[in-house]
Order: structure tokens, then sequence, then C-alpha cells
């Protein structure tokens, strides 16, 4: 098994600490995907933070002041996908960094899932607080999903069967007149 070194908790740090590169990561990462942990980790300063052990707030106040103090280069964000609490990790960082004015073209996100790690886009983020804007998408989701299957080697049966294209394309003369 590998040992990991474990992080230190971004709320009981100093804010003087922080500088040059970091990776701010649930308390949980590291258990569930160390060689991702570790790779993330490499040349960075690494500190977690516990949802269900702190309100959001004070993990938000704490970075704007990191943000603020212009100390740290560059700031990873590693989480658990689909966890209810470490989603609101990078919804702070994010706030935080609009808020002092923090270059967030120096944040990265990942999460951690299906045993595989996934870098997020900051428009990720911020779609994944507004519920109303994902309910607009999703149709286009599925629309693509239909053309995938459509333009596949199996998918459209017109190209597979001259007979069936041949129907397609009457149907088509009858609808059009």
């Amino acid at each position: 098994m590998q040992v990991v070194e474990p992080s230190r908790d971004i709320i009981s740090v100093n804010v003087n600490v922080f500088k040059g590169d970091l990776l701010l990561t649930c308390t949980y990462s590291q258990d569930v995907n160390p060689e991702a942990y570790k790779s993330l980790s490499e040349g960075r300063n690494v500190f977690s933070f516990c949802p269900e052990l702190h309100h959001l707030d004070k993990l938000g106040f704490k970075l704007c002041t990191i943000f603020r103090l212009k100390r740290v280069e560059t700031l990873y964000v590693l989480t658990k996908d689909g966890s209810p609490h470490s989603m609101q990790i990078p919804l702070m960082v994010q706030e935080a960094a609009e808020d002092v004015g923090f270059d967030k073209a120096n944040i990265r996100y990942f999460c951690l899932e299906g045993g595989g790690v996934h870098e997020i886009s900051d428009l990720t983020i911020r779609k994944a607080r507004h519920y109303s804007e994902i309910e607009q998408v999703l149709p286009y989701a599925k629309l693509e999903k239909v053309t995938e299957i459509l333009r596949s080697e199996n998918g459209c049966p017109s190209k597979r069967n001259s007979c069936c294209a041949k129907k397609i394309q009457t149907s088509k003369c009858n609808t059009m007149f």
C-alpha cells in the first residue's frame, strides 16, 4: 500500500503560510485515489478542507484573504465527483477568486470519478451553481447523443439498407407536398 503524506487543514493554518503553487482537496481524496492525489500534489503545498466539519463561509473568507495577499501562483482543486459536500469547494474557490480579482486562469479543477481523475472547466463550475441553465442545455445533450448514434457505423438505417433509404426518401418527398 502506498503511503501518502496527509494534507494540512486549510482553516487551521495562518494565511501567511500560503504561497507558490497549492493543491486544495477534500479530506478523503487521498484515500479515494492515492495515485491521482500524489500526482497533483507534486511540487505543491497541499491543504484540505472538510465541509462536514466547517461551514463553507470559513473557507470563502480564508480564500479571499489568501488570494488578496497575492502570494499564490496557481491553485489546483481536487474533489470527489458526486459528493454534495465536496462540490462546495470548487464553487467557493471560484467565488473567492472572482470577489478579489484573482486570475482564474491560474486555477484548475479536478475531480475523482470511476477510478480516474477528470479536469473540470471553470465554466462547468459556474454552471453547477445555476440549475436553470443546466436544465436548458439537457435537451441539447440528448440531441448530441442521438446524432452520435445515427452517425456511428451501425447507426443510420438508411446507410445499411438501400430499400430503407428509398422509403425514407419517398416519405420526405410525400411530406414536402
